[in-house]
Formats: C-alpha cells, structure tokens, sequence
C-alpha cells in the first residue's frame, strides 16, 4: 500500500509537470476517474458541439488525479468516483463545491475461457484474478466487497480470493483490460466496465455503491460541471444509476 502510494505519488508528480506545459487557456481542463472515460468523452463532444468551447480531459484513478491537482497540475473541473478524494482538496481549499451526479456498483468480470460461475469459485485454487490497487477507488471497494463475503462464504474468503490474485493494477480501466487480454480469469470492476465480457452479480447487501462527484475548481469549469448535471441521460446510457 505504501509502496503503492510512493510510486503513485512520483508519477503524479511527473505528470503534473507534463500537464502544466500542454495546458491550453481557451479549453477547460477535466480531471476525470477512469470509469468515466466513455460517457465523458460523449459529454465533452457534446459540449463542445453546444458551446464551442474546447474539453480537455484527463483519465486516471481518483486518487492519482486528487495528487496531481495537489500539487499543482492544472484543473478547471475534477470527478472523482470517490467523495473521499474531493474532501481532502476541500479541506485544503481546493474545492468549494461539489455534487453527487451518478452512482455504481461492482461487478465480477470472467473470461470466456473460464469455468468460474459464481462468487464462492473465486476461491478455487490455481485461478487468476485481477483487482485494483487498495489506494484507488475501485481497489478500495473490492477490498469492502471480499471482507462483506465472508459473511457469505465464511472467514476464510478473503484469504482464499487474495491468494488467488495476479495482479493489482492502477485503475479500474487496466484491471478489465487483462480479461480481455485473456491475462487473468476474473477481474472485480464496476458493472459500467464489463460490457465485452460475462460477469457475475454481487449480492446488494454485500456490494459497495460508488458515489461520483464532481467539483468545479476553477470559475470557469462551473460551466462544464451545470452541463453534466443536466445531462445524465448520457451517463444513464453507459449503465451508471442514476444518483
């Protein structure tokens, strides 16, 4: 986790000084978590189509893009598929703002190639499962979700499901990517990700809701963050539940 976060924090560092020389003043600049990508860039064509303003978007986990915001990358607009990441700007005095404009729910993407067929398989020996790193939002409600099955499948679950596990990526986005790469035989992400593969169901009161916010931080990015919230259709079509 540490080991994690150091690493994570470097790159944030080096992006931001890469993103403080390609800023652009006439687009506004969003900070968007990588579940977001899809509706987003739909988002971003459609306002620049109505206003004529230019969208600048950047995909990451939120918790790579709350550190480069922190130290110093340009943003007009930050999403976050966690409200803990634009808490901790707020409470820096980075954020003033900020609105719940859809919601999500975890999922277990499978390969074709696999014989898994539900949730108690998952601790069957010699399989390959992907997960997110515990510091991004994703890696953090995986880690809520197995903790909440033990309830279901007994206190060994967890134990049995991590020992299983291949890899921890950076974002949601990488973790799906190894499915279908065919690199690992199972993968936790959130339902608006698996549409190329199977999944399985997570039962409701063992699963995590993701919150999505979304903040302006610059006057400016207001514009973008009213267009959003008036237009969720757009996130209604990418599977994201309605907040």
């Amino acid at each position: 986790m540490l080991r994690w976060l150091a690493i994570t924090t470097m790159v944030a560092i080096m992006a931001v000084m890469m993103l403080g020389c390609l800023h652009d003043n006439n687009e506004i600049t969003v900070f968007a978590a990588a579940s977001l990508k899809e509706p987003f860039e739909k988002l971003a064509d459609n306002f620049e189509e109505d206003t004529g303003t230019q969208v600048g978007l950047n995909f990451e986990s939120s918790t790579t893009l709350r550190i480069q915001i922190e130290n110093g990358a340009y943003a007009d607009v930050f999403a976050s598929a966690d409200p803990l990441q634009i808490e901790i700007l707020r409470n820096k005095g980075i954020v003033n703002e900020s609105y719940v404009f859809a919601k999500n729910e975890l999922v277990v993407a499978i390969s074709n190639n696999t014989n898994i067929s539900s949730l108690e398989d998952l601790a069957n020996q010699k399989l390959r499962i992907v997960i997110a790193q515990p510091g991004s939002p994703i890696g953090k409600y995986t880690q809520e979700v197995l903790l909440n099955l033990n309830n279901m499948y007994g206190e060994d679950f967890y134990d049995k499901v991590m020992k299983n596990v291949v890899s921890e990526e950076d974002n949601v986005k990488s973790a799906y990517a190894k499915i279908l790469l065919g690199e690992a035989d199972a993968a936790f992400v959130y339902r608006t990700d698996s549409v190329h593969t199977k999944f399985i169901e997570i039962p409701k009161e063992y699963n995590v809701i993701a919150e999505y916010e979304i903040a302006p931080i610059t006057p400016r990015g207001r514009e973008f963050v009213r267009y959003v919230l008036s237009n969720k259709d757009v996130l209604r079509g990418y599977g994201f539940i309605e907040d």
